[in-house]
């Protein structure tokens, strides 16, 4: 009779700690629910973008390629003409505010490498330079 007395009587203790459970694993389902449904909206906003990446093109010098001779300049032994060559740029970033460029050799030979343009402030309907 005792022992029947023992298992009716509530364990007050027990109580708490299993409902913070059930609320923790409810919790954790929602939560990867969730996470399981932003990641495919990321994919397909990720592959999206990976069909129309930023990019910026010229005519006047290819990937990986040298500049022409009329960009390059005319002084110090080079012949050039000292033309900036022609960028122009597609599928800008939504949002975008302004654009900088920055044009840097750092194979010249002083330190740091030399700094041929800063430009800021390119407003952001511009896709030329």
């Amino acid at each position: 009779m005792r022992i029947t007395h023992r298992l009716a009587k509530p364990l007050p203790g027990k109580i708490p700690v299993l409902v913070g459970t059930g609320i923790l694993v409810l919790g954790l389902l929602a939560l990867s629910l969730l996470l399981s449904l932003s990641r495919t909206s990321h994919v397909a906003i990720a592959s999206n973008k990976a069909l129309h990446p930023f990019t910026i093109t010229s005519p006047d010098f290819r990937d990986g390629g040298s500049l022409s001779q009329k960009n390059e300049f005319n002084q110090f032994g080079c012949t050039g003409s000292n033309l900036a060559p022609e960028l122009n740029w597609t599928n800008v970033p939504a949002g975008t505010k302004s654009f900088a460029m920055l044009m840097s050799d750092y194979d010249a030979p002083v330190a740091g490498g030399f700094h041929h343009w800063i430009v800021y402030k390119i407003p952001a309907g511009s896709r030329e330079l």
